[in-house]
């Protein structure tokens, strides 16, 4: 009998002391990829995996190709990518919450994070920081990545609504060698609109720019990919947070400088499906398992799409006479087809270096520029097909519209769609520049079409012009 009852009591200590552990943690881990510790100020340290609690003053390391999303309590979540390690220390959220007994203080160190921010920031915007070696980031209730390397710092506006703003500071690291050049730039930087990038150095300022398609995708292939794999039980506490539009928002001149059309979506949950563009096209573009598309000129050779003032200047100039005939070279298509009868989804391709016929007639003296294409695509997996010709004009602000769309079929395993069923033909694009003696070197945009029984058509497009 005494045998048992120093069991039983043993068993009820070690069942209170990880109860005491568990209301300790200020979060747990929601999805973990590779190898992934948490390393305790005393320096012994432990694995983590999906539903590891995560404690204050913790210091989370993920080795070469692991990766994790933690969640805290106050529903805030961070992304971490590999060779990556941030520490939380200092998180103070017990429900129910108020103004004044809220903070939360993120040390990230080095790698690749993201950060959604959760309830702190709704109930005090002030109280929710992260800091890296070079800055100090107030983000209030919006979405930043953090690109953390040994000699530079990248920091990704990537959701802030309407109203919100993010304050950049940077550290006593960052003027410790201070150059001529740095004199200029700016220590302190508010940011007010998404998309946008702040970059700082070693002995320079706060330098401000907006965000490439690369970064886009580095960052969704680094950090991102992870919240594929959140449990139901998440899903539905975050899915309603932010459909985050990175597309850069333009301060003016619509024309140009960043992805237009329908926004770019990608809420966790959402995968990439497809990527087009290669190291040297004028073109890049992504399509996401929602629908939606981002696409913009191939920031890594410096293409950029023309703004709305080298458009006008493009289309009245009167040389060369007749303006400038464009043919696509190294053109790309890839297409997302919903079908609504089954329910399922498939990716149809074009495929390189000749997926489509692409022609751009622009410029001559003010004559109505004109465009014109014929897509022919295929799913890889059972070989149906995706075919139609379009056409039409180049507005005033540089956009395309759709002007006719014929000998469009769709078929979809038993279906074949035309364009008898089309309830909504809807098509976007750009014309885009490398800045060098020719005007117009490629173009790049997105199409969308839905039937009458709701089957639809996403699809992204880009094609250098010579």
């Amino acid at each position: 009998m005494k045998t048992r009852f120093v069991t039983y009591i043993a068993v009820l200590v070690c069942c209170l002391a990880a109860a005491a552990e568990a209301a300790d943690a200020i979060g747990s881990v929601i999805v973990a990829k590779g190898s992934c510790f948490a390393v305790r100020q005393n320096g012994t340290s432990r694995k983590l995996a999906v539903k590891s609690p995560i404690f204050l003053n913790d210091r989370i390391v993920t080795k070469a190709g692991s990766s994790i999303q933690i969640m805290l309590k106050d529903d805030s979540v961070i992304s971490q990518g590999e060779k990556s390690e941030l520490v939380i220390d200092e998180y103070v959220y017990k429900a129910p919450a108020k103004k004044d007994n809220v903070k939360s203080t993120i040390k990230a160190v080095k790698g690749l994070f993201r950060v959604v921010t959760g309830k702190i920031t709704s109930l005090n915007p002030e109280r929710f920081k992260v800091k890296t070696r070079m800055a100090t980031v107030g983000i209030r209730g919006c979405e930043v990545g953090f690109k953390l390397q040994a000699k530079r710092e990248d920091i990704y506006i990537i959701h802030l609504p309407p109203g919100k703003s993010i304050l950049i500071e940077k550290s006593a690291v960052a003027t410790e060698i201070v150059t001529d050049a740095a004199k200029d730039m700016e220590d302190i930087l508010t940011i007010v609109r998404q998309g946008v990038v702040v970059s700082i150095e070693e002995g320079g300022g706060l330098q401000k720019r907006d965000m490439t398609t690369q970064e886009i995708l580095e960052l969704m292939s680094s950090v991102f990919e992870i919240t594929d794999a959140v449990d139901d039980s998440n899903e539905d506490r975050h899915q309603n947070d932010h459909a985050a539009n990175i597309v850069p928002e333009q301060d003016e001149d619509p024309g140009g400088g960043g992805g237009k059309g329908r926004p770019y979506t990608s809420p966790p949950g959402v995968e990439l499906v497809a990527n087009g563009g290669a190291p040297f096209t004028q073109w890049a573009w992504g399509l996401y398992a929602d629908g939606s598309v981002f696409y913009d000129g191939n920031g890594e050779i410096g293409s950029t799409f023309l703004t709305a003032a080298e458009y006008a200047a493009l289309i009245n100039a009167a040389y060369p006479p007749g303006g400038y005939n464009l043919t696509g070279s190294f053109s790309e298509s890839q297409a997302l087809v919903y079908h609504a009868g089954s329910g399922d989804s498939k990716l149809y391709t074009t495929g390189v270096p000749f997926g489509f016929t692409f022609d751009v007639n622009v410029g001559g003296g003010g004559a109505d520029p004109t465009w014109s294409g014929r897509f022919d695509l295929t799913c890889a997996d059972d070989g149906d097909t995706l075919r139609f010709d379009a056409s039409g004009t180049i507005q005033n602000d540089g956009h395309f519209t759709l002007g006719n769309l014929s000998n469009y079929q769709l078929v979809f395993g038993s279906d074949t769609y035309t364009d008898a069923s089309l309830i909504l033909q809807d098509w976007d694009g750009q014309l885009i520049t490398d800045g060098g003696a020719n005007p117009v070197t490629g173009a790049a945009g997105e199409y969308h079409f839905e039937h009458n029984d709701g089957t639809t058509v996403d699809g992204a497009w880009g094609t250098d012009l010579n």
